[in-house]
């Protein structure tokens, strides 16, 4: 079981209260590097970000010797991590799943996760390496955040290339392909049966998504359903592939359904 430090868990003021922007909920990860002057000691980066003064936050740090600090509860408190303006005053932006964020909905909508290091090249520690791993299937199962490079963005790729260069010891692309395959190969896409009495569609990859088409997007054993994209979502029973309806309804998890051709 994942054994998070949490000494700093929830101490910062440099946040915003989940409850304050009903709706929103973790959908993607925005993975940063501290640039700290001592890598090597997490806690000056801990303390630092207790400061009013530095006006950010992260849900997580990873640090070299591989200790996961959990500094925010992503379920409680939304983390100051993304930037909300480059300094030319450009909002920071990304497209999710057909979904644009911009300024302060890329906080709202995302985890932010610190890998503690110099920013200058250095790679992480194997520790870290480790320690990133074990996050990645922990926000897989926790927050149903697929292992999808799309839902996993580094700070670089989100804000002016003159604003943020972070992270440069790492990809986070490189440390999702490391990942052991999962035990279920990923389905083909095709034309699908139900196998169970009743199947939900869901409006995303996970039962924390409602049922699609104000819970009317339920589907009896034997219809039939034409899957043209799959996707890595929320594990049950250790399967985690979701099936996108070729009517854009939503998503069915894929241990529901048999293939017919």
């Amino acid at each position: 079981m994942l054994q998070f430090d949490t000494t700093y868990l929830n101490r910062t003021a440099n946040q915003t209260p989940r409850a304050a922007v009903p709706g929103t909920r973790p959908l993607f990860v925005v993975w940063h590097e501290t640039a700290s002057p001592r890598p090597t000691n997490p806690y000056g980066t801990l303390e630092y970000n207790l400061s009013p003064r530095a006006r950010s936050s992260y849900h997580y740090l990873v640090a070299r010797d591989g200790t996961i600090f959990h500094y925010l509860d992503p379920r409680i408190a939304i983390a100051w991590h993304a930037g909300v303006h480059d300094q030319d005053g450009s909002p920071t932006q990304v497209d999710i799943a057909g979904t644009h964020y911009r300024g302060f909905a890329v906080n709202a909508w995302s985890i932010g996760v610190e890998l503690d290091g110099a920013c200058d090249g250095t790679p992480i520690s194997s520790a870290q390496r480790d320690g990133a791993n074990t996050l990645l299937h922990y926000l897989h199962d926790t927050f149903a955040i697929p292992l999808e490079r799309s839902h996993h963005l580094m700070h670089r790729e989100i804000t002016a290339p003159s604003y943020r260069h972070d992270p440069r010891g790492y990809d986070i692309g490189a440390l999702l392909a490391e990942m052991p395959a999962m035990h279920h190969p990923r389905p083909d896409i095709g034309l699908y049966s139900v196998d169970v009495a009743l199947a939900n569609v869901r409006e995303g990859p996970s039962t924390i998504y409602p049922v699609a088409l104000h819970g009317a997007a339920r589907f009896g054993h034997g219809a039939w359903l034409q899957v043209d994209g799959i996707l890595n979502g929320e594990a049950i029973e250790g399967n985690p592939w979701w099936g996108h309806l070729v009517s854009a309804i939503g998503f069915i998890w894929m241990g529901l359904v048999v293939r017919v051709r």
